[in-house]
């Protein structure tokens, strides 16, 4: 697939016969992409050039042909190679002798085991564009040191063309014709921070204190240590690319054989020295991304401190908690007797945690589902229903651990697959390296998903019955904001959870949930609680929904950003996220709290009219 897609590249557009072939077939030689000469240009880090037929961007994280154009060169291009070979310093050097008006890059694709176990070769490896002289251009690949031409990243073709992300530095977006370009970020040291890689290097001490408070383990002690080395690192790289540049544009002003062979014996060696401590920096990256990704948001400083017991209550809803004139039953009981769902038949099926809704029931929960829509539309909300599956990468851009032993996600074994928790995680995903304009937000989203969880380590009574099951369906709020609005639309969408249980009848409290009960990305997390007569020997207080503000914890892992006419750069977007209606605990919640004596159930108003009744009976 590589080679057919480099061979469609590097035909030269009408009008540019001049170009050169590309070179005859050698040992792995995949072919010439050339770049549209109407990108040259080097930009700043976060800026964004459009094609000039806007579509086909590729971005290369560094900066790029630099000094090309300067030059005079009418065309770029690189050769692409699957192997190491020892004859493509000659190659490079022979194109930038000969073809005095066009440039030519040299890329190797070693092996993708070193990179991405996962893809198969030819779809991923490592870059190396190697040296070349004979033109004093300051190197094609120009990682912005002065003219070092020695570069690692990583090459991948997802479907057709490439995509590549190597050291973060200048970007510059260009075009290729006839191959698609799109992002790729598994290179980039800090594409996968969570908090900012520098904020945490500079704040030690609180972002230490901090993690304490959430209950987390990260070792930021270790994450500095290995973070200062990692600056060292790419310290003495940036010096060793800024030598290697130096001999390899020396070697075309040689005075004999015996001094060409010497120098680029000397850039061999640059490179070998580069090249080593490139491995280096990746181990000690590969380890503080790993702790990095461990460290919580930070904790708004109004939140409760402490554990899952020192969460305060803020204030009730506007239904206070009845006083039954009968003992009242729980769902399960209520539910068998009106039959609105069958346990039995769920473990039959699909095991333990697993059930199916009948008659009423799926009634019931199809009510539910319109009711928040259409109030949640209403409120310039945009409706989606979203995928079951998300990749592994989505899940780990929202917070949520895909795979290991602790995890509560269901993970399709052989695939980068993982079953969604909750919509949160698709909507979020949806947007991922979206660089929204300003004037677009705040923007509203409510997805219905259905959403899976393991629920690892549950058990006693909140096990019974719906309340912790397997897989359940829910309306999920999710909002983009600028980061100045974002305090504000987690109080609206707490509003909105509140008006949509104050409407259905159902007493409940809002809680301020203490830190360290804390899911990783929240800053900030209100829950409702519902009263559950049923619960217990005399009702209890069950979770039914929640909100959070995950300020820019989200959008980091997602590379989600917004720009302002006028303002250079870009700026991580806040994200937010709330349970509209969780379908199985807004049922326990209507049952057990509009039970009548005879065992019916009284529909509350709002759900009527796609009940098509006002009692359920048997």
């Amino acid at each position: 697939m590589v080679a057919r897609t480099l061979e469609r590249a590097s035909a030269a557009p009408a009008g540019k016969s001049s170009r050169p072939e590309p070179l005859p077939r050698t040992r792995g030689y995949l072919g010439r992409l050339w770049l549209d000469a109407g990108c040259h240009r080097s930009l700043g880090a976060g800026q964004e050039a459009v094609s000039p037929k806007g579509v086909d961007l590729v971005s290369l994280e560094f900066g790029m042909f630099k000094r090309g154009r300067e030059h005079g060169h009418a065309a770029l291009g690189v050769d692409i190679f699957r192997h190491p070979d020892a004859g493509l310093d000659r190659v490079a050097e022979e194109r930038a002798e000969h073809d005095h008006h066009v440039l030519i890059g040299v890329i190797v694709v070693v092996p993708e085991h070193h990179v991405i176990p996962r893809l198969p070769l030819g779809a991923a490896g490592r870059l190396h564009v190697l040296g070349w002289g004979g033109l004093d251009n300051g190197g094609l690949f120009d990682t912005g040191t002065g003219g070092g031409s020695h570069f690692s990243g990583t090459l991948a073709t997802p479907g057709r063309g490439l995509m590549a992300a190597p050291r973060p530095g200048n970007t510059t977006h260009c075009t290729a014709p006839g191959a698609t370009f799109h992002r790729c970020r598994q290179s980039d040291p800090g594409a996968s921070a969570v908090l900012d890689r520098r904020f945490v290097a500079d704040n030690i001490d609180l972002v230490a204190a901090n993690s304490r408070l959430r209950g987390a383990s990260a070792d930021v002690a270790r994450f500095a240590e290995l973070d200062r080395l990692r600056r060292q690192f790419q310290a003495d790289i940036d010096r060793l690319n800024q030598e290697a540049g130096q001999v390899s544009r020396s070697i075309g002003k040689a005075a004999d054989e015996a001094e060409r062979d010497a120098r680029k014996a000397e850039g061999r060696r640059l490179r070998e020295e580069i090249t080593a401590i490139e491995a280096k920096s990746a181990e000690v990256t590969t380890e503080a991304d790993l702790i990095l990704k461990a460290i919580p948001n930070l904790t708004h400083p109004s939140a409760p401190v402490g554990g899952e017991d020192a969460a305060v209550e803020l204030r009730r809803g506007a239904t206070p908690v009845r006083e039954f004139d009968f003992q009242p039953l729980d769902h399960v009981d209520l539910g068998e007797k009106l039959h609105l769902f069958d346990f039995e038949a769920g473990a039959r099926v699909a095991g333990h945690g697993f059930y199916f809704l009948t008659g009423d029931g799926v009634l019931l929960e199809l009510a539910l589902q319109r009711y928040a829509v259409e109030l949640l539309m209403r409120e310039g909300f945009t409706v989606m229903t979203t995928p079951d599956l998300a990749r592994d990468t989505i899940l780990e851009g929202t917070g949520f651990m895909p795979r290991g032993p602790e995890t509560q996600i269901y993970s399709i074994t052989g695939s980068d697959l993982s079953l969604v928790a909750t919509a949160e995680i698709t909507l979020g995903g949806a947007f991922q390296e979206r660089i929204f304009d300003a004037t677009e937000l705040p923007l509203a989203l409510c997805g219905i998903s259905h959403c899976f969880r393991t629920e690892a380590g549950a058990h006693g009574r909140a096990t019974r019955g719906l309340y912790r099951v397997h897989q359940f369906t829910k309306v999920e709020m999710f909002a983009f904001t600028l980061p100045e609005q974002s305090e504000a639309m987690h109080e609206r969408l707490l509003q909105l959870e509140c008006r949509l249980f104050d409407g259905l009848g159902i007493p409940y409290r809002v809680i301020d949930t203490a830190s360290g009960d804390l899911g990783g990305p929240a800053y900030r997390k209100f829950d409702l609680e519902a009263w559950m007569p049923g619960r217990g020997k005399a009702g209890e207080w069950g979770e039914v929904t929640s909100t959070s503000n995950c300020t820019d914890y989200q959008a980091r892992r997602l590379g989600i950003r917004f720009k302002k006419a006028g303002e250079k750069g870009t700026t991580f977007v806040h994200t937010l996220n709330g349970t509209a209606v969780a379908i199985s605990r807004a049922i326990i919640a209507i049952l057990e709290n509009h039970q009548q004596a005879d065992g019916s159930v009284r529909v509350p108003a709002p759900l009527v009219p796609w009940m098509g009744k006002d009692v359920i009976t048997t």
